[in-house]
């Protein structure tokens, strides 16, 4: 089984080589374009690991802010394969969008104020000790906005390892 980071205020359920994180409690963003973690969904990643992802990330945002995620990866990790669906919003756009933070991040538009980004990513990482890592999840609002971004408790991300 593959190891990972645990925070006590997210909920680890463990089945084999498979287990899910759900956020215990809601993490907000103000006024900020700038991605921040969300601590409780870190995953340490192994060299030569190769795990399959999938994350449902319920969200709301004020309709001037939007919402805008991205996810952090270990320097010699590549996302092989990358799938988003999001809802409760009118533009998103995001499925041949690659969601690693070397890239931009998948921004949801289109003044939805409540919604659910659900996206799928098969990870492989690298050979080399620096390539070992945690792979995590950021967020931040598309346009600054002095209302509340926040991703919500219930929030969660599975995690397969092969």
């Amino acid at each position: 089984m593959s190891t990972y980071t645990y925070n006590p205020n997210a909920t680890a359920f463990v089945i084999g080589s498979e287990f899910t994180l759900l956020l215990a409690q809601d993490q907000t963003v103000t006024n900020s374009t700038t991605l921040v973690s969300v601590p409780d969904f870190n995953v340490t990643v192994g060299r030569n690991g190769r795990y399959l992802l999938e994350y449902e990330i319920l969200f709301d945002t004020p309709a001037a802010a939007d919402f805008k995620y991205s996810t952090l990866s270990p320097v010699g990790g590549t996302a092989t394969r990358y799938r988003a669906l999001a809802e409760g919003v009118t533009d998103a756009a995001t499925a041949a969008t690659s969601v690693l933070a070397a890239e931009a991040a998948v921004s949801i538009t289109g003044g939805g104020t409540s919604g659910a980004a659900r996206y799928t990513l098969f990870f492989e990482n690298g050979g080399a000790a620096a390539d070992q890592g945690v792979l995590g999840f950021q967020f931040a609002q598309n346009t600054a906005d002095a209302g509340n971004t926040i991703v919500l408790a219930g929030s969660r991300v599975t995690v397969r390892s092969y």
